[in-house]
């Protein structure tokens, strides 16, 4: 078969063949042709080729492309844009054909053209072909687009950094995989094929001081915060491994290890009047302390505080769960809100009623937390009082483990811990915590009045005790379903974590036989089994194949007490941060405006209508401290307007830091594990590595965190394998056996996708200089610019003010702002309306 094609020399044994083919565009009704797909041959195998003579030829086709056969050639002269344009009449390029739009379509018809002398005559497009210009012409547009939008991106970065109304949030998130393999581990009976020991000399060099407990005896002297000593630095393997570890799941695509797939997180429920709600009296307590029954109340009352006073000698004399009796002739029904939309209705007592009052009787008095009460005079506070009925009813299945989980975030509880049991109501142990109500006296000012005393929020409960219920029929039967400790408290959000994931094969190893890369490696423990409440376990374990050492530093290092500033809890309850919001919109990633008075931002709210909102990912700190000696309030340093060291409500504890940046030095065994792991293991320690296999642009140096103080750019580290030892199972029993020949960081590479977004994400949350430190701080309505004053410092400090404007619970016109993707390349939250 006889076809067209173009035939070049490449070099002096070579020449490269075009065969040309019909493309889109016509000229003169015949398609234009268009070189595609050429191939090299030896020139002895282009049979009829003659040296010094490229050209256009007619060449059999039939053996291509081993051998080709030129017939004869064929003459072709140049039309390019500078020469007539009379054959241009005929030239017709459909618009939108083969990627030929606007522009791009203009561009090619003023492209050299060939016009061979065949019968009829045929236009052949000049150069490389048809399919290639439009590749290169398109990513030239591409290039141009993407300095025109580096270019943007770059002035949009110096105006949120100069205008000094935009911050950088600590921490971000990268992003989970899709789904996590499992296979069953090598196991420790015996060597397994390929399995590798030996050991790896690790050191990681500081970039920012390393922060520690206190956790050692010192002398006297060295008690005042700013003191200094000479130490030589210790962090348990432990410490060490939990960090390595947290980068080798990211890296190995493994589970969430560290995870309650039930956990839904506590909300502050609206300020509203729930008429299911209803105050109860616990009536029985298991021996394990979980309440079992309450005596529910019929009805609801509220009472002046100061009439209450009266009653029980004042405000050290009223608690909740105190009985009372009182006419109830006297009791009316008033209206809250009046004329604006649906009014609220509730129940008091008529002041004329309030000289009937007496101690002892069927109702019960229950005091709640003053946050409830607003900044109201004394007189106008009210208590809640219920009549009580004689028939317990019994709580629901979850009903008294969805209580424990609400009072974890109670401030009577510190660093989560719950109470495992409660001092009966009557026993002078009593966990009673004073009300204090927070009004404005036009007389005297602002004034604080006690109220009385209600039940500590621990987690516990005993018989007397008083709560709000709701309940609800089950099977015929009434049941408690929730258990508060105010009419409007806490309230757990829906959707647990396990209904968040990308996919449940990434919630935490269960199986021994079956683990995923990190559990397969370091060893798991399951602790907790499925429906048990969190201070119950049941244990299921692998053993670890690796054992961290100590990380010591060669000589002492100077270090210096300090009381850092506060920072904040963990909240998975601020969804606009721990969710992904993928319809999120605008220059500030707005989603969202507040629901019945509840933020949009809520686990279980209005954006979850479509389809839970998935979790954002695991969580990295950004690195990066402003330098003391530039910045008056560095965000590492503690304020002064913070509580002094020993206040009461001071709630930090003093910890060590290093002066300068010292070196860790440590060893890690591994033990019957193979390359791949190994390599795994390797990339986690030194993570440049990965990025520099990958092709991922690094900025700056690729760091871990060590120590405490992550959130405040504490312990930023750069790791490195100084040496190693790794010999196979029989290398251990041989004497003088060599170091196995071994490529781990290939073999790890090999099970790596290195455009997977979690992997391009782990290399920018490690890049030290990938945000700005001077940046970086917690949620702030304040100015960077303007905060070098203590009042000033004082406003820019206050979190709380960004979360209540732009959670999307203020108003329907204030949107929730969520937090960047780690792959936006414009980190920076904006605070101005």
């Amino acid at each position: 078969m006889n076809e067209y094609a173009y035939v070049e020399e490449i070099d002096e044994d070579h020449v490269r063949v075009w065969p040309l083919t019909d493309s889109e565009l016509t000229w003169n009704g015949e398609k234009v042709l268009t070189r595609k797909d050429g191939f090299t041959l030896e020139i002895e195998m282009c049979l009829g080729y003659e040296k010094g003579n490229p050209g256009y030829y007619l060449v059999e086709t039939d053996e291509l492309p081993e051998v080709c056969m030129l017939e004869s050639p064929i003459s072709g002269t140049s039309v390019g844009s500078k020469r007539s344009k009379t054959w241009r009449k005929e030239l017709w390029i459909p618009e939108g054909s083969g990627g030929l739009e606007g522009a791009l379509r203009d561009k090619a018809y003023s492209h050299d053209f060939d016009l061979l002398e065949v019968e009829p005559k045929r236009l052949c497009w000049g150069g490389e072909g048809l399919g290639r210009w439009i590749e290169t012409a398109k990513e030239e547009v591409e290039r141009k687009a993407a300095r025109k939008k580096a270019g943007e991106i770059r002035e949009k970065l110096k105006e949120f950094h100069d205008g000094g109304k935009a911050f950088i949030n600590p921490y971000t998130f990268v992003p989970l995989p899709d789904k996590v393999k499992r296979d069953k581990p090598h196991g420790h009976a015996r060597a397994v094929e390929g399995g590798l020991t030996g050991y790896l000399d690790v050191e990681f060099a500081f970039r920012s001081p390393l922060m520690m407990p206190v956790d050692w005896n010192t002398p006297g002297e060295t008690t005042v915060t700013g003191t200094r000593i000479e130490e030589r630095v210790t962090v348990p393997g432990s410490s060490v491994r939990g960090a390595v570890r947290s980068l080798f799941e990211v890296i190995s695509s493994s589970c969430l290890s560290i995870l309650d797939p039930d956990y839904r997180p506590a909300h502050r429920a609206s300020l509203e009047m729930r008429p299911d709600k209803r105050l109860a009296v616990v009536d029985e307590v298991d021996s394990d302390g979980k309440v079992i029954s309450v005596l529910p109340t019929s009805k609801v009352v509220w009472i002046r505080a100061e009439a209450l006073w009266h009653l029980f000698g004042g405000a050290a004399g009223l608690r909740s769960g105190v009985r009372i009796s009182l006419d109830e002739n006297a009791i009316y029904e008033r209206s809250f809100g009046g004329d604006k939309g649906k009014p609220v209705k509730r129940e008091q007592l008529k002041p004329e009623g309030e000289p009937t009052l007496k101690k002892g009787g069927d109702w019960v008095v229950h005091v709640a937390d003053a946050g409830t009460k607003g900044d109201h005079p004394a007189d106008h506070i009210y208590v809640a009082v219920g009549k009580l009925e004689t028939t317990p009813i019994r709580l629901g299945e979850m009903t008294w483990e969805d209580y424990r989980e609400l009072c974890r975030y109670s401030v009577d509880v510190t660093g989560g811990g719950l109470a495992p049991s409660a001092p009966a109501w009557d026993a002078e142990e009593w966990s009673g915590v004073a009300v204090m109500v927070k009004h404005t006296d036009r007389s005297r000012g602002n004034r604080e009045t006690a109220i009385g005393k209600r039940r500590k929020s621990d987690g516990a409960l005993a018989p007397g005790d008083s709560v709000w219920i709701t309940t609800r029929s089950e099977g015929g039967e009434r049941v408690v379903t929730g258990l508060t400790m105010s009419s409007s408290w806490r309230e757990l959000g829906k959707g647990p974590i396990r209904n968040r994931l990308p996919d449940e094969s990434l919630l935490p190893c269960r199986d021994p036989d079956e683990l995923c890369p990190a559990c397969a490696t370091f060893g798991f423990i399951e602790a907790r089994a499925e429906g048990q409440r969190r201070d119950q376990a049941e244990h299921n374990a692998y053993a670890s194949h690796l054992r961290f050492g100590a990380f010591e530093t060669d000589a002492p290092v100077p270090l210096r007490l300090v009381l850092p500033p506060p920072t904040r809890s963990p909240r998975p309850s601020a969804g606009a941060f721990y969710l992904e919001h993928l319809t999120a919109e605008g220059e500030n990633r707005e989603a969202g405006v507040a629901e019945l008075g509840k933020p949009a931002s809520r686990w279980g709210g209005q954006l979850d209508s479509s389809g839970m909102r998935r979790i954002a990912g695991r969580k990295f700190y950004w690195h990066g401290q402003e330098p003391k000696d530039t910045t008056l309030t560095p965000r590492q340093v503690r304020r002064a307007h913070y509580p002094k060291e020993g206040a009461p409500d001071c709630q930090e504890t003093m910890r060590w830091i290093t002066e300068g940046t010292p070196v860790l030095k440590g060893r890690i065994h591994f033990e019957n594990i193979d390359a791949r792991q190994l390599g795994l293991l390797m990339l986690a320690l030194e993570p440049r590595e990965l990025a520099k296999r990958a092709g991922i642009t690094v900025n700056g140096e690729l760091a871990t965190h060590l120590g405490g103080g992550k959130g405040l750019g504490f312990g930023t580290a750069v790791g490195r394998i100084t040496a190693t030892c790794i010999q196979d199972a029989a290398g251990r029993y041989r004497a003088g056996a060599g170091k196995v020949e071994v490529d781990p960081w290939g073999a790890a590479m090999q099970v790596i996708d290195p455009d997977v977004p979690w992997i391009t994400g782990l290399v920018k949350a490690l890049g030290t200089e990938s945000v700005p430190a001077d940046r970086i701080w917690y949620p702030t309505m304040g100015n960077f610019t303007q905060r070098d004053s203590d009042v000033q410092q004082k406003k820019f400090d206050k979190s709380f003010e960004y979360y209540a404007r732009f959670s999307g619970g203020k108003d329907k016109k204030t949107r929730m702002r969520t937090l960047p993707r780690i792959d936006d390349p414009i980190q920076y939250m904006s605070n101005e309306n």
